[in-house]
């Protein structure tokens, strides 16, 4: 329902319940644990992919992938067996997409045909 926040805020409160105390389940804690942080990382991800992280608020969106990408980590360092931590987990980079396409524009060249004349009044 796209309701990140909310999500998120109730994903961060299962994991610190978690944390203190997970043994009144019968899976492995860790399991639990690996699950609940692979949650978070996945609504963190979700969040900063909002058109308005990704597009209008660059340090917002690397704020909020970082925090994803640690969800990830501690996932993926308490339950081996958790592969969709191991990758997000890992990934080499976290950049703004949008950092890659800004400089992509700055290194294009323009054709000397497409120039303006000097004395032209076109802007």
């Amino acid at each position: 329902m796209e309701r990140f926040e909310e999500a998120l805020g109730q994903v961060e409160e299962a994991t610190r319940l978690l944390e203190i105390d997970g043994a009144w389940l019968d899976i492995d804690a860790d399991v639990i644990l690996s699950m609940a942080y692979s949650l978070q990382g996945e609504t963190l991800r979700e969040l900063a992919g909002l058109d308005e992280n990704v597009f209008r608020n660059p340090e917002q969106f690397t704020q909020l992938m970082e925090r994803a990408k640690s969800s990830f980590q501690k996932a993926a360092a308490l339950d081996q067996d958790n592969s969709h931590a191991q990758k997000w987990g890992f990934e080499p980079s976290w950049e703004n997409p949008m950092a890659q396409l800004d400089q992509e524009l700055l290194n294009r060249s323009i054709p000397e045909e497409e120039w303006l004349e000097e004395d032209s009044d076109s802007d």
